[in-house]
């Protein structure tokens, strides 16, 4: 195990402790830190978020545990931050160093220069963390706005797994959010008022409540769209159930001459008659023209076989629309180009290809 200490003149101090899975001093370590020998048994491989307040010997506050933080905007870069941290002092347990090596870089390394304490300096470092919580929300709203894009333009049958795939990526960054919020609360109650007044701790509040108004916003944003989508299949449910009637409905007349006149009996009416057919079908077609009027004028037949004609209609009326819209900026761009007039208020001679005017 590798370890640096970083002190800084307002009194605390910064141990980083980088440890493999094959090291195996973890003893000496323990007798380095006696106070943190529980701590760094527990940590030694928690892949999971636990955060505890405790109080050691005399009465001084300290928190301690573990926070799952993305190292990227891809959710699937998360790393544990194991950390130990009392009022002077600030233990850290990392195996992978890129979150630290950030913490030393500008603007990062004045800030915790600037800091009185190791609680804010720690606050510090969790804004820093929340960062890669922005570019990661930035990248998921990108997503988030081709799917609404798509819904709008083109319904497919599988928008609804793209927007559960959405939800499953925003519950990704509430639940980071969520530890986050969790190990804020943990500091306010472990150091109260000396934490709460200061730069650091402000900025990290300020810095959740943003996040949660994005976390909010995205969460209403998907609900909206799966509203839509049911809303959606209701109305083509209702429409083919409408259209299955419609065709049921209008045939039902030939259907019941059908089966009736099928029937094996001796006699059936007009089946001798040489006109009997004739009547029969003509009575079919009466009925079913009537069914088919009264279907029409409840609105069934229209919305059964007008909706491809509407379609047709609407598709072309943006051909035309488009058309005319080119027409209209071709027309702009000519007259742009034209020549402008001579003083007198003629316009100026054209001349031929050989150079004379005409």
């Amino acid at each position: 195990m590798n370890h640096r200490v970083l002190r800084y003149a307002e009194g605390w101090e910064w141990h980083l402790l980088s440890r493999s899975r094959t090291d195996g001093n973890l003893p000496d370590y323990k007798k380095m830190f006696p106070l943190c020998a529980d701590w760094l048994d527990a940590s030694e491989h928690r892949l999971t978020d636990h955060i505890a307040v405790t109080e050691l010997p005399g009465g001084e506050a300290a928190v301690h545990g573990t926070l799952m933080i993305p190292l990227s905007d891809d959710e699937r870069d998360v790393g544990p931050f194991h950390f130990w941290l009392s009022e002077r002092r600030l233990v850290t347990n990392q195996q992978d160093m890129r979150f630290s090596l950030r913490l030393q870089l500008t603007p990062w390394e004045d800030k915790l220069g600037r800091s009185g304490s190791a609680p804010e300096a720690f606050t510090m470092m969790l804004t820093c963390a929340l960062e890669s919580f922005h570019d990661g929300l930035d990248a998921f709203e990108k997503r988030l706005d081709s799917l609404e894009e798509s819904m709008r333009h083109r319904h497919r049958s599988d928008q609804m797994e793209l927007i559960f795939s959405r939800r499953y990526e925003l519950l990704h960054w509430s639940h980071h959010y969520i530890a986050v919020k969790e190990l804020e609360g943990a500091l306010k109650e472990a150091f109260m008022g000396s934490l709460t007044d200061t730069e650091g701790y402000k900025k990290l509040v300020y810095k959740l409540q943003r996040i949660e108004t994005l976390i909010t916003h995205y969460e209403a944003e998907i609900d909206t769209l799966i509203s839509m989508d049911e809303a959606v299949y209701a109305l083509r449910g209702n429409d083919m159930m409408r259209t299955l009637t419609f065709f049921i409905a209008l045939f039902l007349p030939a259907m019941v001459a059908g089966t009736l006149w099928g029937t094996n009996f001796r006699r059936m009416p007009w089946a001798a008659e040489p006109w009997g057919f004739a009547i029969l079908c003509g009575i079919v077609v009466a009925v079913t023209f009537f069914i088919y009027l009264w279907l029409r004028s409840k609105g069934v037949a229209g919305a059964a076989l007008h909706t491809r004609q509407e379609r047709r209609r609407r598709r072309g009326a943006k051909a035309a629309e488009r058309k005319r819209r080119t027409r209209k900026a071709s027309s702009r761009s000519g007259s742009a180009a034209s020549p402008p007039p001579s003083p007198g208020g003629e316009s100026l001679p054209r001349r031929s290809g050989r150079g004379t005017p005409q």
